[in-house]
């Protein structure tokens, strides 16, 4: 039995030491990857393989191609570093988790927040799922508005959680493109910039 119980042992040492090498292997490979993207060297690249262990050690990304795919739009499409692009990456991997949401149009439209409306990456998230979960995306046109007419609610003095909450409420009365309550807010700044004091 003892014989036995030694060789079970030694059995579950091997087997923990080939997922290890497998995992490296894993994560070197995803990297070159990376440094292809991005063309991180040295301690930088080093950095980014941590987010991305982070990221993945807290559960988030379907694999490690997975996780450092979404760290490089991330990356890309932000300019965010260390803390905060491990931020993001997980907040668009845990969108794309719950809602099914395409982790570069999230990205894009968070970014487009973050320009337009001084927000940071996870209150950009948090207003997205919210919507999503309050109203959904029947339309799959949520993202796409938030980048093409974030700027129009801008303009006409609108906070981020106002464009939200006009958002909600168009598609709560009925209203299930999000891209056709954008385009009335864009024509009303049309016509505000074109009559004035006139308009009502």
């Amino acid at each position: 039995c003892a014989g036995l119980a030694a060789f079970d042992i030694a059995g579950n040492v091997v087997g923990f030491l080939k997922d290890g090498a497998a995992q490296a292997l894993a994560w070197d490979g995803a990297m070159r990857e990376f440094q292809a993207q991005t063309g991180a060297t040295g301690e930088e690249l080093d950095q980014y393989r941590q987010i991305g262990q982070n990221v993945f050690k807290a559960g988030w990304g379907e694999d490690v191609n997975a996780v450092v795919e979404a760290m490089s739009q991330a990356e890309r499409i932000t300019g965010l570093t260390g803390n905060a692009l491990q931020l993001a990456t997980e907040d668009a991997l845990a969108l794309e988790q719950a809602f099914g949401s395409d982790i570069t149009g999230s990205l894009d439209a968070v970014n487009s927040l973050m320009n337009e409306f001084s927000l940071n990456t996870t209150q950009g998230f948090d207003l997205i799922a919210y919507t999503m979960q309050n109203v959904g995306d029947p339309s799959g046109d949520l993202l796409d508005t938030i980048r093409e007419f974030g700027p129009n609610f801008e303009d006409l003095g609108y906070s981020a959680d106002q464009m939200f909450q006009v958002l909600n409420q168009g598609s709560e009365a009925g209203i299930f493109q999000f891209a056709k309550i954008g385009d009335a807010v864009k024509e009303f700044g049309i016509r505000v910039k074109e009559g004035g004091d006139d308009v009502t």
